[in-house]
């Protein structure tokens, strides 16, 4: 589906992608598709000579795709979703900490605070300091 993108944020020691699936229109506001590249899926070839790529999802919709969906606010609310000013995106289930504050990081807009793997709301700062630990 050309509405939405997987990006590929990271990777395991065991080889595994750490996937980030979110609206294109979201990935291009936020600057993410400038640092991180597009996943199109794993290549599986076949003994008999076909290719087959893995899909990355089912039917490209995040509402079918497996992972933790994140939000990242415009709004320096946290009590609610601010209509217009709140984003929401799904990250894979081996993603961790470093590698959103990581994608904090390279968020080039403004914005106040972003859910973390377990829906506490962490200012912009914080997430800040998490990436300025790992480096």
């Amino acid at each position: 589906m050309a509405d939405y993108v997987t990006l590929k944020i990271g990777e395991t020691k065991g080889g595994h992608q750490k996937l980030l699936h979110a609206l294109r229109s979201t990935s291009d506001y936020y600057g993410w598709t400038e640092e991180f590249p597009v996943w199109i899926g794993k290549r599986v070839d076949n003994d008999s000579g076909y290719q087959f790529l893995r899909d990355p999802g089912r039917r490209g919709h995040p509402q079918f795709m497996g992972g933790r969906r994140i939000r990242i606010s415009r709004s320096p609310d946290k009590s609610r979703y601010a209509r217009g000013l709140t984003n929401a995106f799904k990250v894979s289930r081996n993603t961790g900490l470093l590698d959103l504050a990581e994608l904090a990081h390279f968020t080039k807009v403004d914005w106040y605070w972003m859910e973390s793997l377990c829906g506490q709301r962490v200012d912009r700062e914080v997430w800040a300091d998490r990436y300025a630990a790992k480096v």
